[in-house]
């Protein structure tokens, strides 16, 4: 699902990604910002950067 947005994305672009648990790998091979709307519960994020 994400991956598919950052596939179709172009240098500098940003994703909107709505608030969820996602559980996929991702492969991101250009500048871009990946962001979520603010939600009333904690968020918590994990990335792993190889």
């Amino acid at each position: 699902m994400i991956q598919e947005a950052v596939n179709n994305a172009h240098e500098g672009d940003r994703i909107l990604v709505s608030p969820g648990a996602y559980r996929e790998n991702i492969i991101v091979n250009r500048e871009l910002t990946i962001f979520s709307h603010p939600c009333s519960q904690a968020a918590r994020i994990t990335v792993l950067i190889l």
